[in-house]
């Protein structure tokens, strides 16, 4: 099957050549991948030939592009170009973002300056929510700690 043959590809592919966004993907989603390949008769997709996009977008979406990368037989960069997926990891965009939030947001920033430190939760997703979902988390919840000091 395909998806057979892709895990086939996959493992005689030196992980020195796989970014380590796929070497999560593959170590960490193995029954996940095999479940979305499974059945599936759409054309091979080269994965090493497209590796690099991932590191552009979360995990999560990269689920999603993979899963219709190999459905269609679009290549990984397209579908991210195409439907707006990359992860928004400009500091001075997401500064921006950032600050509106914590202004429409006073109390729950008065709460967490008083210790009330799950308020950051709120805050982060306040943060997603105004990028749909696009901010990088990591850099977000480091920003968010910094501007609430």
């Amino acid at each position: 099957s395909k998806g057979r043959d892709l895990f086939y590809d996959l493992s005689h592919e030196s992980l020195a050549d796989i970014p380590k966004s796929w070497n999560y993907f593959i170590r960490i989603e193995p029954h996940g991948l095999q479940h979305m390949l499974s059945g599936n008769q759409s054309s091979h997709i080269h994965f090493g030939d497209h590796a690099g996009k991932v590191q552009v977008i979360s995990g999560t979406t990269a689920k999603e592009v993979l899963r219709d990368a190999y459905s269609s037989g679009i290549s990984p960069g397209k579908i991210v170009k195409e439907k707006g997926l990359i992860q928004v990891s400009d500091e001075s965009t997401l500064s921006t973002v950032i600050e509106k939030v914590l202004k429409d947001h006073p109390a729950e920033v008065e709460k967490y300056r008083s210790g009330t430190r799950k308020v950051l939760g709120f805050l982060m997703g306040r943060v997603m929510k105004e990028t749909q979902g696009r901010a990088n988390p990591k850099k977000v919840n480091a920003m968010l700690l910094k501007a609430l000091e």
